[in-house]
C-alpha cells in the first residue's frame, strides 16, 4: 500500500529512465571513432561510472519531497520505518538501476566491447550509483528534507569523490596528508574496479606490435593500471 501511495504522489519518472540511455548513446557514438585505443576504454568506462550520479542528481528532490511527505507519519509511527525504507528504496534505486542496464545494453554494441565484461561493468556502475544516492538520502534526512541544504553537501561530496577518483588526478601524486580523500572516494573504487575489469578482458591491448618506446608503454596493461 505504501508503494502504491508513493507512486501516486511521485509518479514513475519516465524522463529519468530514458535520460541516461540517451546520454550513453551519444557518448558511445562519439567514442566509437577511437575503437581499439586505450583512451576509448578509459574515457568510456569513466563516463559510464560517473555520468549516472550526475544524471540522477535531480532525483534527490524526489527523495526530499518523499521524506517530507511522510515525516509526521514516521514520527507518529503511523508508518513503519522499515516499510518506508523499503518503499523509498524502490523509488530511489529502481529507475537508476534499470536505466544503467539499458544504457550499457545500448553502449556495448556501439563500442563493440566484449560481453565478457558486461556483468562486472554494470555491477560496479550500479553499486557506485546506489552508494552515492544513499549518501544523498542520508543527507536529506539530516537536512530534514530541505533540498537547498542537501545540495551543498552532496555536490561537494561528489566533486571531491570524482576529483580524487584517479582519472583527473594521478593518485600517486596526491600528498600523503590528502591520501585519505582517495580512499574515501566512492568514484575511486567504482572506477578502479570497472577499468581493471576492462583491462582484464579487452583483447586489443598488447597484441599489436609497438614501433616506439612510447607506444610500448601506452599499450601495456600494467603501466596503464599503475598510472591511473
Amino acid at each position: 500500500p505504501l508503494v502504491k501511495r508513493m507512486q501516486l504522489e511521485i509518479g514513475f519518472g519516465w524522463k529519468d529512465l530514458l535520460a541516461l540511455p540517451a546520454c550513453f548513446a551519444l557518448i558511445t557514438a562519439w567514442l566509437r571513432f577511437e575503437s581499439g585505443s586505450p583512451i576509448q576504454v578509459y574515457l568510456a568506462t569513466t563516463l559510464f561510472i560517473i555520468v549516472p550520479t550526475i544524471t540522477f542528481q535531480p532525483r534527490l528532490i524526489v527523495i526530499c519531497n518523499n521524506f517530507r511527505a511522510h515525516a509526521f507519519e514516521l514520527e507518529d509511527k503511523r508508518v513503519s520505518s522499515v516499510a518506508f525504507l523499503i518503499a523509498s528504496a524502490i523509488f530511489a534505486y529502481g529507475i537508476p538501476v534499470v536505466a544503467i542496464i539499458l544504457g550499457h545494453l545500448i553502449g556495448y554494441p556501439i563500442l563493440g566491447w566484449e560481453w565478457d565484461t558486461f556483468l562486472v561493468q554494470i555491477l560496479f556502475a550500479i553499486v557506485y550509483t546506489t552508494a552515492a544516492i544513499q549518501v544523498g538520502k542520508t543527507l536529506s534526512v539530516a537536512a530534514r528534507g530541505d533540498y537547498t541544504k542537501l545540495t551543498r553537501g552532496y555536490v561537494l561530496f561528489i566533486f571531491l569523490s570524482i576529483l580524487f577518483s584517479g582519472f583527473f588526478v594521478n593518485v600517486n601524486n596526491v600528498p600523503d596528508y590528502l591520501r585519505w580523500l582517495v580512499y574515501l572516494s566512492l568514484t575511486f573504487w567504482g572506477l578502479s574496479g570497472a577499468v581493471l575489469n576492462q583491462l582484464q578482458f579487452n583483447g586489443n591491448f598488447g597484441e599489436d606490435p609497438c614501433l616506439s618506446f612510447v607506444t610500448c608503454i601506452a599499450f601495456d596493461r600494467n603501466f596503464l593500471a599503475r598510472y591511473f
